[in-house]
């Protein structure tokens, strides 16, 4: 379930690229006449999220789209833009893109989870591959796969935490009142600022692309 088709390792450092340039453009001005034409591979409609974070390990920016209703490379530009602007943050300054990592997540399609109990749901959650989507009314939460990782969660915790991003209480994923999908994820990521790119989690092995 929510399982992700791979992307050649290619494609997402064109992914990751692109979005380098979208952020560029975003923070230093428009430059579009210098900008190549999509990289290709990339035409394919998919949700896609673009993380920021510094050289230190710091979140500058994240926000991306879960539903497939543009090619991916459109999305990837988009997100990047937004992230720059993530409103948790200050807006990225052209100073700091010299210590700036992007990071882009290729999304899979979502697919709902219905359960009969809460003991069910969480045992739907497989943490490290599944991404959440979590909805009530106007309220929704979204958590790439990499997050329960990254903080250790149980999928309980993960459930939570998902809720608390919808702006609902930590423990109101026990309520059989809510929206709940899965989705996977296949994550490519800069080694240094605007170098080479390589498929991060279960494939890191993968090799490099400059």
């Amino acid at each position: 379930m929510a399982c992700v088709r791979l992307f050649p390792v290619e494609h997402g450092a064109a992914a990751v690229r692109w979005a380098r340039m979208a952020l560029e453009e975003a923070v230093q001005g428009p430059r579009l006449q210098l900008l190549p034409a999509p990289p290709p591979g990339l035409a394919e409609p998919r949700g896609a999220f673009v993380t920021l974070t510094t050289t230190a390990g710091e979140l500058r920016g994240c926000t991306g789209f879960v539903e497939a209703r543009a090619p991916l490379h459109e999305v990837v530009a988009r997100a990047a833009t937004l992230a720059a602007r993530d409103p948790r943050f200050s807006p990225v300054r052209a100073e700091e893109l010299e210590r700036i990592l992007v990071e882009v997540s290729i999304l899979s399609l979502p697919v709902a989870v219905h359960a009969r109990a809460p003991e069910d749901l969480a045992a739907a959650v497989r943490v490290g591959d599944h991404g959440l989507v979590v909805a009530r009314g106007r309220d929704r939460g979204v958590l790439l796969p990499q997050v329960a990782v990254e903080h250790g969660f149980t999928a309980e915790q993960f459930l939570g935490a998902c809720c608390v991003k919808a702006g609902l209480d930590a423990e109101a994923w026990r309520d059989a009142g809510l929206q709940w999908a899965v989705f996977g994820a296949q994550v490519f990521a800069e080694r240094e600022p605007g170098g080479a790119v390589a498929m991060v989690g279960a494939e890191d092995a993968r090799p490099e692309v400059a």
